[in-house]
């Protein structure tokens, strides 16, 4: 109801762009917005929003993008033709073209954040940067589907969030032309780094790199160029590079390419590009184990799960069947709290719409959903340090034998809460994401439990 699809009209880096108003005030409007001293909102404005009844909710709407709802999950047509805008945003890659431009740029250097010490001055500068220009490029990319008012007082709101930052040279009039990207303030940003320490090391490598000889199972597997340092995430590729033996699963065919080059001397790994379900995934995995005669009748020491689609129904499969590694490392969707479950079953690949840059969030299971699979085997031991959605188990009997603690259910939130409070992986790339929960609802404590249970819908 009340929506227009966009059909492209005129020419932006060699890729059709929409013809909708929303575009022209992305690439345009911002400038006459801010090229005058005069205020969009009048001083009073703020004030009045935040007071009188709904004040909390009225507040958080200011900054949410994509926007809210105007009843918050309701089903008024203009729910509906608010949630449908912003789907159809998302799943049209024909107006991403400029602002992907910006993201590439982002996401590296928040990947970069990532690898450092979270406490660290610089670090939180850098991460306030990134926030404050994700936060524009969002409201810039929904211009249509917010109201007239709710798009000037968010995109004013932001602006000047922007303009607080005093170690960058960066304001709303940047934006107008999306197609050039401010290089200088990115490579800022990232000199700023330089000096940061690194992130501590994650306690899964510090117990399983004294073996050179263990058995993993690598669900989504990659081998990056940042395998071999200090900092990665990729615990199991670590591991591989370190000599362990086992099974490496992709379906993707350039990745399953790379990691044949890439490993064609290790004759004491199985590489399989078959797409694994919940369905026949311990009869891939099991038959890739008798199959191959040194990893017969082999414990395996890692799982390590990272599609980030369902997988801890994978996970449950696996158990189902017998099968109790002795540490499991999986994906999940950190957005979503405890106490609340998100398992989904679908399966969704945006790589056709975005490409590698971007990953399709929403389609993993909550930290909560993780931990209901696991919890009758193992215990949550650690949150990832760098790696956003990665959370490591450990087998009761091992972390009894090794004296390592865990984390029961009554303290998950308290642990989620204090791992994604205030650092790089609050940006989550949420202006792509299908979904429009945004991780910032649920590190605002102001807000009720019943409010932020509300916008999961």
């Amino acid at each position: 109801p009340g929506y227009t699809r966009c059909e492209p009209s005129w020419q932006l880096a060699n890729a059709s762009i929409g013809s909708c108003p929303y575009m022209l005030r992305a690439a345009f409007g911002v400038l006459l917005l801010f090229a005058s001293s005069v205020a969009v909102l009048r001083p009073s404005t703020y004030a009045e929003l935040e007071s009188g009844h709904g004040a909390e909710e009225t507040a958080w709407a200011i900054k949410a993008c994509p926007p809210l709802p105007p009843s918050y999950g309701g089903s008024t047509a203009e729910d509906v033709r608010c949630m449908r805008c912003i789907y159809e945003a998302q799943n049209d890659p024909r107006l991403n073209v400029a602002i992907r431009k910006w993201y590439v740029r982002l996401q590296h250097v928040a990947e970069l954040a990532q690898g450092l010490h979270q406490a660290d001055t610089a670090v939180r500068q850098v991460v306030a940067s990134l926030e404050a220009i994700d936060r524009v490029l969002c409201v810039i990319k929904f211009a249509h589907c917010f109201s007239h008012f709710d798009y000037e007082t968010s995109l004013e709101y932001h602006c000047r969030k922007l303009q607080e930052l005093q170690w960058i040279s960066l304001s709303c009039l940047d934006f107008q032309d999306l197609v050039s990207v401010p290089e200088q303030v990115f490579s800022t940003l990232e000199g700023m780094l330089q000096a940061s320490p690194d992130a501590p090391f994650d306690p899964l490598w510090q117990i399983l790199s004294n073996s050179s000889s263990g058995v993993l199972w690598h669900l989504g597997a990659r081998l990056d160029i940042n395998t071999n340092t200090a900092g990665t995430s990729d615990v199991a590729a670590r591991l591989v590079r370190q000599g362990w033996s086992g099974i490496l699963v992709d379906s993707d065919f350039i990745v399953r390419n790379q990691l044949r080059q890439e490993l064609e001397s290790r004759s004491d790994l199985v590489i399989i590009s078959q797409v694994i379900t919940p369905e026949n995934a311990h009869h891939i995995l099991e038959e890739a184990m008798w199959n191959h005669p040194s990893l017969r009748h082999r414990e395996v020491d890692l799982v390590q799960v990272s599609f980030a689609t369902g997988d801890c129904h994978i996970l449950s499969a696996l158990l189902a069947s017998g099968n109790y590694p002795r540490f499991v490392c999986s994906s999940f969707w950190h957005v979503v709290p405890p106490p609340f479950l998100h398992s989904p079953s679908v399966k969704a690949n945006m790589s056709a719409a975005y490409g590698h840059v971007f990953t399709f969030t929403g389609s993993d299971c909550s930290l909560q959903s993780l931990f209901v699979t696991l919890q009758q085997h193992y215990g949550l031991w650690s949150l990832h340090g760098m790696h956003c959605s990665m959370a490591t188990f450990v087998r009761y009997d091992i972390a009894d034998s090794l004296g390592l603690n865990y984390t029961s259910g009554a303290n998950l939130f308290e642990m989620w809460h204090d791992r994604y409070w205030s650092n790089a992986c609050i940006l989550n790339n949420h202006v792509f994401d299908a979904l429009t929960v945004d991780p910032r609802t649920f590190m605002d404590v102001s807000l009720s439990a019943f409010a932020r249970a509300d916008l999961l819908g």
